[in-house]
């Protein structure tokens, strides 16, 4: 279950952060944040709500939790945070992807996409 009632994230490009209600994130939000990597936009985007760990120098950013989520296992399934480009599935962690073209060794995409399933 969510940490708490309310989070602080930036929901208008350029804009000041605001408070959301918890119950919008069941049915999705839109977040913006400026960085030379996915996982920093999405940290510019929703500040302390985003926990996450680098566990590798070349691919940074996983997600330990965000908004108070993180990877669970009930015995048989596993739920966490998916991410997609598009309709690409991604399959590294947030560090590896960048809006910037001259990254090296990353991959390159201006928008993404998380579910927590």
């Amino acid at each position: 279950s969510l940490s708490t009632s309310t989070f602080t994230v930036k929901t208008v490009a350029g804009g000041p952060a605001s408070s959301i209600d918890s119950s919008a994130l069941y049915t999705g939000i839109t977040v913006y944040g400026y960085g030379s990597n996915a996982y920093a936009a999405l940290y510019d985007a929703v500040g302390t709500n985003l926990v996450g760990a680098n566990y590798s120098a070349t691919y940074n950013g996983w997600i330990d939790t965000l908004f108070g989520l993180g990877t669970y296992f009930d015995g048989v399934n596993y739920t966490y945070w998916s991410q997609t480009a598009g309709s690409t599935y991604m399959s590294f962690s947030l560090g590896a992807y960048s809006p910037l073209s001259n990254v090296p060794g990353g991959f390159t995409a201006t928008g993404y996409s998380l579910v927590y399933a």
